[in-house]
């Protein structure tokens, strides 16, 4: 599982961009993972990802739903 954390950097939760429906979310989890194994789709359609370090990282999608703050996100079936 994934879990929802704030944008340190702005220090808001979520970064809305302006000129389109866009959202940045921070992600932080245990283990070893990367973006790829944790179903992000389910938020909505997945724009742009990075990883930061080995156990974080950031997408960039159009949401499906509103997301917060300690929302998770599932490993892929």
């Amino acid at each position: 599982m994934v879990s929802v954390h704030s944008d340190t950097e702005s220090r808001t939760l979520l970064k809305q961009t302006v000129q389109d429906n866009t959202v940045r979310i921070n992600l932080k989890w245990q283990g070893k993972h990367d973006l790829a194994d944790f179903d992000v789709d389910r938020l909505g359609k997945l724009i742009s990802s990075d990883m930061e370090t080995e156990h974080t990282g950031w997408v960039i999608i159009e949401p499906r739903r509103a997301v917060k703050a300690g929302d998770t996100v599932r490993l892929r079936k």
